[in-house]
């Protein structure tokens, strides 16, 4: 897309925003492809009746780079929900299983993992730990309460066996490593056939309504384009929301000090057994750190780092003897935009993707925030109506969703034992990297009463207290005092009980699970034959497997029913 030279107005001649009835879009417009885009008009085509339009534009002259990329669980639903088979998706996206994140060198004594949430129990499980290690006791975090998933991971198997049925495993809670731009080819397709109006095309200009609003987008072919309702999903300029709008973009630099990567895709198709770690891992490098995502026909890559401890060339250099890589594999240099657009939806634009926001890809957060803002549609409002309160439940809750994971991720660098470079004795030693909740986890960790961690706005977020006890364990920080909370004795013992039970299970399946690639190559396989598992879009797929987002706003696992015009607020139930 070309950028016009009167796109963006100053902050002094805009109109102020806002609106207080409800508004009922018939017509919306998606600036931008990529996943961001493609997820975005899935997402809204499934949720929104068929009266309303959803348009398209992307730009030919931006290609799609295919980046190995790593996922949460909460995936599986969104691909349920559109109506891809999980075997199409295996194949279409060159996807493989995945369990979690090794992490090595962080802890320089140990490697350490990261398991998805729900294999690890409740919070009292946590603080039992932390009143152990606390004593003494030298036991790892993931090994005490891992439930054994990392013996599974470690030895190379799939998550689910030929009996389960699609998006359903064994080991329950798993996620994808996938190649992002086959994914979103995959999405455009489902999304143009349920009837997305694709349009291919450059924008030369933003105009924008006397009130402020986005009133069209103009193109080189196809004219101006009118919609009630905007997605910016142009990548870090933020085409609509910092450009046209001039809606401010807030650094995470003082907290997240890489601001740089660079990225090799290895090919090949190693042939071996146990040859696929269905995990994702992160290495610490000299000035950041090393992602390698395997997927079923190569391997993602890359180097984040800080460009203030090291240049391009040498954390080129760095991660090409790290992986053994020669100069025939082409690197890729990427410039990074650590932050959060203040709001992501102003008048009748929402931002998505890295318009909205990025954080760097430590814990495989990118997807997973893309997927929340057209989640929120399909939880609260599908046929698409809202008012300036929606408008800021979702601001506030992405807002809030931002802030929290920066501070999840920074907190595995101030945690981080290693100190032997520049860089991580400067960020170690920066008073700035912490956060109020940063200080307040640490202080409850010391305290061993590592609980009650949620948002701002109160909703749950994505990474719980377990989550954070990986990582403050795994890099190898003890509490500081013997005494823990309190802890109910009839509570404690049931956890541990169901922990027991868990892990007994997990080890059984070591003996039927199969191996990670022989399972991924039989759904190929399979796909390929013409064998179809789920022949339709799954519309209660959101009722059975929730995304993270959609509960913090549930009580009692039931969904609240709430939209504009609706009775019930997902945040104040009285209104």
């Amino acid at each position: 897309m070309t950028e016009g030279a009167d796109l963006a107005r100053s902050p002094a001649t805009r109109p102020a925003i806002s609106v207080r009835e409800v508004q009922r879009p018939r017509r919306v417009l998606i600036v931008g492809g990529g996943t961001a885009g493609w997820i975005t008009a899935a997402l809204l085509r499934r949720a929104a009746p068929a009266e309303v339009t959803i348009s398209l534009i992307e730009s030919s002259d931006i290609p799609t780079v295919g980046v190995g990329e790593a996922t949460l669980p909460g995936i599986r639903t969104l691909l349920r929900y559109i109506g891809i088979d999980e075997a199409e998706f295996l194949l279409a996206a060159d996807a493989i299983f995945k369990l979690g994140i090794r992490f090595r060198g962080w802890n320089p004594d140990r490697d350490y993992w990261h398991p998805f949430g729900a294999v690890t129990g409740p919070a009292v499980l946590v603080n039992d730990w932390l009143r152990k290690a606390a004593a003494g006791d030298d036991l790892p975090i993931d090994t005490a309460l891992g439930q054994g998933i990392w013996d599974i991971a470690a030895a190379g198997l799939a998550p689910q066996s030929t009996r389960c049925p699609p998006y359903t495993g064994d080991v329950p809670v798993y996620a994808y490593h996938l190649d992002a731009g086959r994914l979103a080819q995959l999405l455009k397709m489902h999304a143009v056939a349920a009837g997305v109006r694709h349009v291919v095309d450059n924008v030369t200009r933003v105009g924008l309504r006397p009130d402020g609003w986005v009133s069209h987008v103009q193109t080189e072919g196809h004219g101006a384009l009118h919609a009630d309702l905007f997605f910016d999903c142009s990548g870090f300029r933020g085409l609509l929301i910092n450009g046209a709008l001039g809606e401010p973009f807030e650094s995470f630099g003082r907290q997240l000090w890489c601001d740089r990567a660079v990225a090799l895709n290895v090919p090949g198709e190693p042939a071996s057994r146990g040859d696929l770690p269905p995990y994702t891992s992160s290495t610490t490098g000299e000035a950041g750190w090393i992602w390698q995502i395997p997927l079923f026909s190569r391997s993602g890559n890359g180097y984040v780092y800080s460009s203030a401890h090291v240049d391009p060339d040498r954390a080129e250099a760095e991660l090409r003897a790290f992986l053994g890589a020669d100069d025939s594999v082409q690197a890729r240099h990427i410039t990074i935009r650590t932050g959060k657009s203040r709001r992501v939806w102003v008048g009748n634009c929402i931002a998505v993707g890295l318009a909205g926001g990025f954080i760097e890809p430590l814990e495989s957060t990118g997807i997973a925030l893309i997927q929340d803002v057209g989640e929120f549609f399909v939880h609260f409002s599908p046929d698409l109506a809202w008012d300036d309160t929606f408008a800021a439940k979702l601001n506030g809750f992405m807002d809030a969703s931002y802030d929290f994971i920066r501070d999840f991720v920074a907190c595995h660098y101030i945690t981080a034992a290693r100190d032997d470079t520049p860089f991580w004795r400067d960020v170690r030693g920066d008073p700035a990297v912490h956060t109020p909740l940063i200080d307040e986890v640490l202080d409850l960790w010391d305290r061993g009463e590592l609980h009650g961690i949620q948002h701002a706005d109160g909703s749950r977020p994505a990474f719980r207290p377990y989550s954070w006890a990986y990582i403050i364990g795994g890099n190898g920080v003890r509490p500081k005092h013997a005494v823990a909370a309190r802890v109910d004795p009839s509570e404690l013992e049931q956890a541990r009980e169901e922990l027991n039970g868990k892990t007994r299970a997990v080890k059984a399946m070591a003996e039927f699970l199969p191996d990670n690639r022989e399972r991924v190559r039989d759904l190929r396989q399979a796909w390929r034959r013409g064998e179809r598992r789920q022949a339709a879009p799954d519309h209660d797929a959101y009722v059975r497997m929730p995304h993270q987002l959609v509960t913090g706003y549930l009580t009692d696992g039931q969904e609240v029913p709430w939209a504009p015009g609706r009775s019930r607020d997902p945040v104040d139930p009285s209104r």
